[in-house]
């Protein structure tokens, strides 16, 4: 997977502003952007399509599929936007802190953090949300930080 973790280096350059999400191009060129790395994510975690379209805020499964055959006419929600930036950096910081296979399984896996009280990261993220999905990511970051 480290050609995704290449590949999400390469499509997210560095800024010290955050995105435009007023300017319908800019959401059109993030949105492709994002549909595709959700996508590849989603397959490095073997992540069914209802679990991807629970991680997506319950989007409906031919909605999924069909963005996902044909991402150039996608434009997403500025909501789907925040949760594949989470998703995207929740893959991005797991495979800077473990090897390959065990990032790509530690969404399933049950977890005794205390955030997720026994559950898998997925579960907890399925039954809170985007809110999940952010809590997450700063655990992640946290762990990359060495805190």
């Amino acid at each position: 997977m480290q050609s995704l973790v290449r590949a999400i280096d390469e499509s997210l350059p560095i800024r010290s502003l955050p995105p435009d999400l007023s300017d319908p191009k800019t959401v059109a060129r993030l949105s492709v952007e994002a549909v595709r790395l959700v996508d590849q994510i989603a397959d490095a975690w073997r992540l069914t399509l209802d679990q991807r379209c629970t991680l997506l805020g319950g989007i409906n499964p031919s909605t999924y599929t069909r963005r996902a055959k044909n991402p150039d006419a996608v434009r997403l929600s500025v909501d789907e936007l925040a949760r594949a930036s989470y998703l995207v950096g929740i893959y991005r910081a797991l495979h800077t802190i473990y090897p390959d296979p065990v990032a790509d399984d530690w969404m399933l896996i049950a977890n005794q953090n205390p955030l997720f009280a026994g559950v898998s990261p997925y579960a907890h993220a399925a039954r809170s949300g985007i809110v999940a999905l952010a809590d997450i990511r700063t655990l992640l970051d946290g762990y990359r930080m060495g805190r």
